[in-house]
């Protein structure tokens, strides 16, 4: 439950309509998701539909909230298998609880996925270019860990730098030779 809350709030900016709680089977939200999601998009055809709703359980939730970010995940699943020479176009739909009072809707497709070269630059973190700041300084772009050192600030404390780093240096190679 908390991961879907979690989603619910991430997707809160979203949602339309008054706050209102109710007690409902997650397994009916779902289908009500897939049915808005498939009706709202031109080629659904060719997609099949696996569900495993097996004991879905009742949940307290914002129902409308909760199908609003189901239908933006089903979308995308459903433009996932939009790329030509997918030999199977499948969704599967899995409602489950975890047995420690957390329940998982799990949304996946054999689309071809996100390719691994990408990760790093779709993963990491970056700023808002449109965000207000303050500017401080202005140097070259550098992602963390980029550049390390050491700051020092007189002749005497950089001889005894290099000296330390090239005793570490040492001590790392003998180590790799043991």
């Amino acid at each position: 439950l908390s991961q879907v809350i979690d989603m619910i709030r991430s997707q809160e900016k979203y949602a339309v309509g008054p706050t209102m709680e109710e007690e409902v089977e997650l397994s009916d939200i779902v289908e009500c998701a897939l049915e808005v999601a498939a009706t709202s998009l031109p080629r659904t055809s060719g997609v099949e539909i696996e569900r495993h709703f097996e004991g879905a359980p009742l949940v307290r939730t914002e129902s409308h909230r909760l199908k609003s970010v189901l239908i933006n995940i089903i979308v995308n699943a459903f433009e996932a298998l939009q790329s030509e020479g997918l030999s199977k176009r499948r969704i599967t739909l899995r409602v489950y609880g975890t047995g420690d009072r957390r329940e998982v809707v799990e949304v996946s497709d054999t689309g071809s996925g996100i390719d691994p070269a990408s990760l790093d630059q779709l993963l990491h973190p970056t700023i808002d270019p449109k965000a207000a700041r303050d500017v401080i300084a202005i140097g070259l772009p550098a992602s963390p860990g980029a550049a390390t050192g050491e700051i020092v600030f007189s002749s005497d404390d950089a001889e005894e730098a290099r000296r330390r780093e090239a005793r570490e240096r040492r001590l790392r190679r003998l180590e790799a030779e043991v």
